[in-house]
């Protein structure tokens, strides 16, 4: 996300995958490139994405799906420092200060 300066990838329905403008979404960003075509404007929940899509996803997304899917939600409901930190937490992760996002949602330190 910090790659795409913080913008959201969102089109005219709300977040998508990827957008034509070529911003991913945080499940987008593990999508395979070489399917571009089949994400862009795509919307909807990880688990409906698995379903649908899971012959040509690499494994590693189903074998994460709830951490995937809390980065989703992150990522659609606007950043918040204090939900990353809170899905960071969960899954015992840290997260270096450079990845935090600059004057968002940093609710708490």
């Amino acid at each position: 996300m910090k790659r795409q300066e913080w913008k959201q990838a969102t089109n005219d329905r709300g977040c998508a995958y990827l957008t034509s403008d070529g911003l991913r979404c945080a499940v987008g960003v593990c999508l395979p490139k070489s399917y571009d075509s089949k994400w862009l404007g795509q919307m909807g929940g990880l688990n409906t994405l698995i379903i649908q899509n899971g012959h040509i996803l690499p494994k590693f997304i189903s074998a994460n799906s709830l951490f995937l899917s809390n980065m989703q939600a992150w990522h659609d409901n606007g950043f918040s420092n204090d939900t990353l930190r809170e899905i960071a937490s969960v899954f015992n992760l840290k997260i270096p200060k450079d990845l935090m996002h600059p004057g968002f949602g940093n609710e708490s330190k």
